[in-house]
């Protein structure tokens, strides 16, 4: 008979499991490598205005995911850190043609303690809202814990832009690239700590955001 595990071991040996299984998810749906190189090493908890939270490889609505999250959390946050967030698209305009991949929606830096209001959004947010037929879309969210603040003074840019407002056309959001912002970045040394990716198709809210979207 084997031997009783400790309850310490016995704890250990789940929060091993569950990290064998989110690491799973990301593999199994291809999210890496297409999206980034590794998996990240905790689950992200995003909490939008209307308390939905998508679950991990979740089939949600556009219409759920619709407003600018309010909350960010994962094991192992630190209140005292500085933190980048994104979230893409990889398969725009769909999954059987990602010609766009990936597509930005949302790129925010120096969210201390993952706050997402006192630091810079270089990308303001655009929700979830896929063509008419295109499919499902696997939206991903990163966080990376930044070494040090990026100087507001110089902040990042997207095709040279150092602010992409909603209403700033496709252009500017297509074919971001994540492991080339981190590497062009190396002062702040960014080290991917959280993340979470979620499944959605169009929906009734769609129109509505693509027009905003192209709005001038």
């Amino acid at each position: 008979m084997a031997p009783k595990r400790k309850r310490g071991e016995e704890e250990a040996g789940q929060a091993g499991d569950k990290t064998k299984r989110v690491a799973g998810e990301w593999l199994s749906h291809q999210v890496v490598p297409l999206v980034y190189s590794a998996a990240p090493p905790e689950l992200l908890t995003v909490a939008h205005p209307c308390g939905f939270s998508p679950g991990m490889a979740a089939t949600v609505t556009p219409t759920q995911v619709l407003e600018r999250p309010t909350a960010l959390s994962w094991p192992g946050l630190d209140p005292k850190s500085f933190y980048t967030v994104m979230l893409v698209d990889p398969d725009a305009p769909s999954k059987a043609d990602p010609k766009f991949k990936c597509w930005l929606h949302f790129l925010y830096v120096n969210a201390f303690g993952a706050q997402l209001e006192a630091g810079i959004e270089t990308a303001a947010f655009v929700p979830s809202a896929p063509g008419s037929g295109s499919g499902l879309h696997r939206y991903t969210w990163l966080v990376f814990e930044q070494s040090e603040a990026f100087c507001i003074t110089n902040p990042p840019r997207i095709h040279g832009k150092a602010h992409v407002p909603v209403n700033s056309t496709f252009v500017p959001r297509r074919l971001f690239c994540p492991e080339q912002f981190v590497k062009s970045h190396p002062e702040q040394a960014l080290r991917l700590v959280a993340g979470t990716f979620y499944f959605a198709e169009y929906d009734a809210s769609c129109p509505d955001t693509h027009k905003r979207i192209n709005a001038t």
